[in-house]
């Protein structure tokens, strides 16, 4: 179901690696331009070098996690400077929601439990970047 609107930049961040290939391919299917980050540790040294207009990040990773990462692209008063990306859509996906329900509750981003079917993801992303274009 590629979307009809030009190609947009996903950010994928999860520390399973077979997921991460899966949704990057996908996604990029679709005509995005996408990269994939283990952690939030990475995906923090790509936000700082270009803009995305999505991130899907899992919540629990090593290093930097997912409620970690979105606080840090979440700051209360303004964007940080040093990150070259607008403030991105994030779409959040985890296997254990209850384990998060705290930071969950605080947001108003999507989550997707895994597992999920991919086409479930490939739709909410063409929302998601519809809805912002």
């Amino acid at each position: 179901m590629p979307d009809e609107r030009p190609a947009r930049r996903i950010l994928v961040v999860d520390d399973d690696d077979a997921l991460r290939e899966v949704l990057t391919l996908a996604l990029a299917r679709d005509g995005h331009t996408v990269d994939g980050a283990s952690d939030g540790t990475e995906a923090l040294a790509l936000l700082e070098r270009q803009p995305y207009d999505l991130v899907l990040s899992d919540l629990r990773m090593p290093h930097v996690d997912g409620p970690s990462l979105y606080e840090i692209l979440r700051p209360r008063h303004h964007f940080p400077v040093r990150f070259a990306t607008k403030l991105p859509r994030v779409i959040f996906m985890t296997g254990n929601a209850a384990a998060h329900a705290d930071f969950l509750r605080g947001t108003t981003d999507p989550i997707l439990e895994k597992p999920f079917p991919l086409r479930v993801i490939r739709q909410m992303v063409s929302v998601l970047l519809n809805a912002t274009s």
